[in-house]
């Protein structure tokens, strides 16, 4: 599945793919919350005639409706 990310170098949207899911808890005196956040890896892309700096990079992201 391939997930649209923002390219910090480049400032586009680019695809990638989810290579981790992590669960996150968070626990304190009011309750208990739950997220999850996910490891996605940039595709190759090129900024201009080179290679772009966030190429085959790993980012850490928190979906919307988590």
């Amino acid at each position: 599945m391939n997930e649209k990310v923002f390219c910090a170098w480049c400032q586009q949207w680019k695809h990638g793919h989810k290579v981790k899911t992590i669960n996150h808890t968070y626990e304190d005196d009011l309750g208990s919350e739950e997220w999850k956040t996910y490891k996605i890896k940039i595709h190759k892309h090129h900024k201009g005639n080179q290679l772009c700096k966030g190429s085959d990079k790993m980012v850490t992201i928190k979906p919307k409706n988590s």
